[in-house]
């Protein structure tokens, strides 16, 4: 370590990287040492000894110990030599991340080993920033012809050198391998900017934490460097210091004065920068940099709006900044940003300096000029682009603003304005005069609307206008969104100020009589223009538009409608374009239906056509939207039209429409009224055998809702049945869930109402419920039956015997079949009466109506039957309150005491503990149970083993025929004859799978042995001098390790790795050929070794040429050579097995067809049976060689 970060190397480590990167050693040192800081972190910092396991006294002070003080001058050594890797302009964004990486852990040792070593690397870090933006303006203001040494990290370098000694060895002396301090040396502007964007980024791994672990001060200078890294570095800088400033504005509001309005100004000049579209600048940098930028604005006003902080913006700040973005917006006029956010945060924070100040500061001859360009500006913007949204909240507060501030009395003419004096006896004298023709007396009056109100009205009058001459797409959807933010501004400003409470709003006005109507914040003329000729005439000529545009102008129609429904019930002129958006809104479905039912606009044909037209250019989510605006019109607004649409979505091939219409269904439901109940039955019955599992789930979802929407003649137990679905078990549970969390929230609010709905829903539901779910539906009507309100537990009471009587059976023959879970469930109810009131009689009133209900003649004999699962599951509780409920059901058993009834019920305790709980649970049962019965474990199983023992295998048993009959699935062929012939053609496939894989992995084979051939030849691997490069070759030297592991002679172990090879990734029968080869050769040379023997003129001599064995008495040659008996018999098991590559196909292929829902449990465990049967063939090869005997 201490060679590769030497000083001097930073260079040659960087163009070492540069030239082989991740191949170079100075790649893998890096990534070691990245290692060695996340599993030896005591390299980095020592582990402190400890004299004990014991608290230390707070008035002891720690002190560090000599290994710990070593191991920190190391680290300090360490991280300058990394930064000043990173100082280093030829690394590469890769490595530079590898460093800081382990610079990351580094921190994360010190913080959680010694938090004072953590802020002495912080300091440094920060202090390092401070140094190079103060070293940056000087290489500036030089011209590049400026050098400084940074002198941080200062560290005791004999304790450097010592680190490299170990600690038993450092009397003998340490050598002086370090013989300087690291300088990191800055000359060029590059070097100086690649070093603080670096070091911003190794402090944004600790900026949680500045606040709170470095002094004030250094706070302070980390402030400052950030922002002016903000205001003159590049967009990849400000970027990444104002994630710092993100977290510190997070973490510690704002900071001091001076530097708040340093940060400030920063923030205002990057706001202008941005909206100035920062030419030049990478198109995805700037929009990083606005999502950032727009993140520490939201975090400015959070941190404003906190009362606990202990700095806010002063008033001649937020005026100031005011000031500074009406500049920027009346300049730019934020056309250029790219994201909605950058938009809406400084809409936000326009908004928040306006309500930090009162109306006086903001009518004053400071802000009143500033308010008033503002307002212009916004206005301004309307029509001029297609996302004006953000400027509906701000342009809402400018007119309340002025409505705070401005008379609103209705103004008299001049010849009403006469003198004061007289006004008293004109009074006076009136009343003596008869009143005659008082409506013609009456002098006209004028409204005093506010200036901003009058400026959006002439906007968007402007806006409709030009409509008739403007109707291409470039042009018309930015109109269209200027009239629909003009005219939402304006109705919720209505809203505001008539229809809801005032004291919502920061600004006092009053309300005159005048304003109660429409008219007086929006003419009907204006209305009735934009409903006679700008709806419709965009609507015909979109047909024309791309697809893009056309939703865009639908979206506004939409948003348009929305606000035009809030009207319904104030304008008459509402109703009539309300019908107008109707149609619109109905365009998807208009040419599935030429009746149209109720739906009657006018210009029939000419809407059909559009409709036509327009069908292919609308998108799926538009359709959603629309379909979902359908549900919102009121009841007189054509219901059978609306009906048959969502007839149309519910019956629509996709599965979003369906979801949509049954999101919406609620909806449409109660505006249509009582009477359109029956359209649970019609639309929503055919939904229960929906094959999306999407579509499942949202009619589950809205069951809850359509509860409430019906229960208002609380005829929901009619309704159910129409609700759920014999094969819909996830629809179902999801339904019996959804009413179980009302009931649970009716409950908390007292709902009694609600409650009793609910109660009958369930009981309705569980006459149709099956299994689970009905013992689900079971277990609430028994928790409803013991509520404190008598009318829910006579309604439950009732309701559970209805259950009963409506399946033909007794309440007791429904226990029966599910006597664990409610015993469960009445041993838990009554422990928590007990732990509520401590009364056991209350408890036991609880047990008798559950006896009463499940028609048993008394308590006693209820007992004797729930008796093995309500004691063991109290012994499982294991609490004073469980000890007495024993005790009280020993009295009504007629049993002495409750040592008694756990002796008798021994027998079930321990099964129940072992089968149904956790080690840790267990053991505080069996504590409870030798506590109570004051017997030791051994006596406990020595009273009933036997029985004790049975039952567990009885649990055992019945549990693995409940698997056995979920998991085995019978075949349907009535014969012998049927289920040969079915097998034979089941074998066709499994047979022609084998073959077929046997010919294509041999061809390929060929294919691939042609092929390295012949690039071997192009690389002169050819004979004599070298052997042909196969697969064969390749897989020689590759499992030679292998070979020579099981016991193969050396020189057979090309052989048998050639062979290994083919059989695993080949087949084991080409292997078992290849082998063949080499047991005949050998046969050969022993037939030719004998000849001497037979006839005296041979003399059995060959030579080896390669690897091919030659005869020397007969011109032949035996290709390949031949290898030992042991070898043979070696091989021969190592190749005797199915596992090998090809083999995974055949296995999928083969088992799939068998069993095809296991598919994916296969391929999840087939490359490692492959693994493991090589393995195995490998070890049974071991020991057939250990057993080998020559012959």
């Amino acid at each position: 370590m201490f060679r590769f970060c030497k000083e001097g190397s930073l260079v040659k480590v960087a163009q070492s990287l540069k030239e082989n990167q991740d191949k170079s050693e100075c790649c893998t040192i890096l990534q070691w040492f990245l290692i060695l800081t996340k599993n030896k972190s005591e390299i980095f910092l020592a582990t402190p000894q400890h004299q004990g396991d014991e608290t230390p006294v707070l008035s002891q002070v720690r002190t560090d110990s000599e290994e710990e003080k070593i191991s920190f001058e190391f680290s300090k050594w360490f991280m300058c030599t990394l930064i000043g890797f990173l100082s280093e302009v030829e690394f590469e964004a890769t490595y530079q991340n590898l460093c800081i990486d382990i610079i990351k852990q580094l921190f994360l040792i010190l913080k959680w080993r010694n938090g004072y070593y953590y802020c002495t690397m912080l300091t440094e870090i920060v202090h390092i920033i401070a140094d190079l933006v103060k070293a940056n303006d000087r290489l500036y203001e030089s011209n590049n012809h400026y050098s400084v040494d940074l002198k941080r990290f200062v560290v005791d370098l004999q304790t450097v050198n010592s680190s490299l000694v170990p600690p038993d060895k450092r009397e003998e002396g340490i050598p002086q391998t370090i013989k300087s301090q690291v300088t990191l040396t800055i000359n060029s502007i590059k070097i100086c900017e690649c070093l603080q964007l670096n070091a911003v980024k190794i402090l944004q791994l600790a900026s949680d934490d500045v606040t709170h672990v470095i002094a004030k001060s250094t706070c302070h200078v980390a402030w400052g460097s950030m922002c002016c890294h903000v205001e003159m570095g590049d967009l990849v800088m400000k970027k990444e210091s104002l994630t710092v400033l993100d977290r510190l504005l997070i973490h510690s509001g704002l900071p001091t004065l001076d530097i708040t309005k340093y940060f400030l100004s920063c923030v205002t000049a990057l706001i202008e920068l941005l909206c100035s579209g920062c030419e030049g600048g990478n198109k995805s940098d700037i929009i990083d940099l606005e999502e950032k930028t727009s993140q520490v604005i939201y975090n400015l006003i959070k941190a404003n709006q906190k009362e606990l902080n202990q700095n806010h913006l002063s008033i001649s700040q937020i005026q100031h900044m005011l000031q500074q973005m009406t500049v920027v917006i009346v300049t730019y006029q934020m056309k250029k940003l790219a994201t909605t956010n950058m938009k809406n945060s400084v809409m936000k924070l326009i908004v928040h300096c306006i309500n930090r100040l009162n109306s006086s500061q903001l009518q004053g001859t400071v802000l009143k000029p500033v308010m008033e360009s503002l307002t212009t500006a916004l206005i301004k913007i309307l029509g001029t682009s297609d996302n004006c949204q953000y400027l509906v909240a701000l342009l809402v507060k400018l007119v309340l603003i002025e409505m705070g501030t401005v008379n609103l009395k209705i103004e008299s003419t001049p010849e009403q304005e006469t003198s004061a004096t007289q006004g008293s006896c004109k009074l006076a004298l009136s009343q003596f005069k008869r009143k005659r023709k008082l409506d013609m007396d009456e002098k006209p009056k004028r409204r005093k609307v506010p200036k901003t109100l009058r400026l959006l009205h002439q906007k968007i009058q402007i806006q409709i206008d030009q409509f008739d001459k403007h109707l291409n797409q470039e042009l018309a959807i930015p109109l269209l969104e200027g009239i629909q933010v003009g005219l939402e501004t304006v109705l919720t400003c209505y809203n505001l100020c008539v229809c809801q409470d005032k004291t919502k709003t920061d600004f006092s006005y009053q309300v005159t009589e005048d304003m109660q109507s429409i008219d007086w914040w929006i003419q009907q003329k204006m209305l009735q223009q934009l409903n006679e000729g700008c709806i419709q005439s965009i609507v015909v000529k979109c047909n024309q538009w791309q697809q893009s545009a056309v939703t865009s102008c639908l979206l506004n129609i939409l948003a348009i409608c929305s606000n035009f429904l809030r009207l319904k019930d104030t304008c008459d002129l509402v109703t009539e374009m309300l019908q107008n958006f109707l149609w619109i809104l109905s365009l998807p479905w208009l040419p599935n239906d030429p009746s149209w039912y109720d739906l009657k606009p006018d210009h029939a044909k000419e809407i059909a056509n559009v409709a036509r037209n327009l069908s292919d250019k609308i998108e799926m989510s538009m359709k959603c939207r629309l379909l979902e605006g359908l549900a919102l019109f009121p009841k007189d607004m054509s219901p059978k039209w609306r009906v048959h649409v969502f007839k149309q979505a519910f019956s629509d091939t996709d599965w979003q429409i369906r979801n949509t219409a049954m999101t919406s269904f609620p909806t449409l439901l109660l505006h249509l009224g009582p009477n359109a109940n029956h359209l649970i039955h019609d639309l929503i019955s055919p939904v229960i055998d929906d094959k999306s599992r999407e579509v499942q789930l949202s009619l589950a979802n809205n069951v809850g809702i359509l509860a409430c929407v019906v229960c208002r003649k609380a005829v929901l137990s009619k309704v159910v049945p129409y609700l759920v679905g014999e094969n819909c078990n996830e629809t179902n549970q999801r339904i019996v869930t959804k009413l179980k969390e009302a009931y649970y929230a009716a409950c908390m609010e007292q709902n009694i109402r609600l409650q009793e709905t609910i109660v009958l829903t369930l009981a309705q539901f569980g006459r149709i419920a099956e299994n689970e779910q009905l013992l689900v539906v079971i277990l609430n009507l028994l928790e409803s039956m013991i509520s404190p309100i008598p009318l829910i537990a006579a309604v439950a009471f009732e309701q559970l015997k209805y259950v009963a009587q409506y399946k033909k059976m007794k309440t007791q023959d429904l226990f029966m079949r599910s006597r664990l879970p409610i015993c469960k469930f009445l041993a838990e109810a009554m422990h928590q009466k007990m732990l509520s009131c401590n009364d056991a009689d209350a408890a036991t009133d609880i047990l008798k109506d559950v006896t009463k209900v499940l028609d048993f003649p008394d308590d006693k004999r209820f007992l004797q039957s729930a008796n093995k699962f309500i004691v063991p599951h109290l012994v499982s509780i294991a609490t004073p309150e469980a000890s007495n409920l024993l005790k009280k059901i020993s009295v009504l058993v007629d049993l002495p005491n409750r040592k008694k009834i756990m002796m008798e019920n021994i027998k079930y305790i321990f099964p129940y503990i072992a089968i149904y709980f956790q080690e840790a649970e267990q053991g505080k049962a069996m504590k409870f149970l030798q506590k109570e019965t004051a017997f030791d474990m051994e006596q406990l199983l020595r009273c009933q083993f036997q029985t004790t023992h049975n039952e567990l295998l009885l649990h055992l048993g019945t549990h693995y025929q409940k698997n056995k009959r979920k998991r085995l699935c019978y075949r349907k062929e009535r014969n012998i004859v049927e289920a040969a012939s079915n097998g034979a053609c089941m074998s066709v496939k499994l047979v022609a799978n084998i073959a077929v894989n046997l010919i294509a992995f041999i061809s390929l084979l060929q294919f691939v042995n042609a092929t390295l051939t012949w690039f071997g030849e192009r690389g002169g691997f050819y004979p004599p001098k070298y052997e042909l490069v196969t697969f064969q070759f390749i897989c020689s030297y590759l499992f030679w390790p292998m070979s020579w592991v099981m016991g193969v002679h050396h020189t057979d172990c090309r052989v048998l790795g050639e062979l290994i090879g083919i059989k695993t990734f080949i087949n084991e029968f080409v292997a078992y050929n290849e082998l063949s080869k080499y047991i005949g050769n050998r046969e050969n040379l022993t037939w030719y070794e004998g000849l001497p023997a037979i006839n005296s003129s041979y003399t059995g001599n060959w030579t080896r040429v390669g690897r091919d064995i030659h005869y020397l008495d007969f011109n032949h040659t035996l290709v390949g050579g031949t290898i030992e008996d042991r070898s043979m018999v070696i091989a021969t098991y190592a190749l005797c097995g199915f596992s090998n590559v090809g083999s995974i196909g055949i296995m999928l292929g083969a088992l799939g067809a068998m069993a095809p829902t296991r598919k994916q449990d296969l391929t999840k465990v087939v490359v490692r049976a492959m693994i493991c049967g090589n393995v195995a063939c490998f070890l049974t090869a071991c020991i057939a060689g250990l057993m080998y005997e020559p012959r």
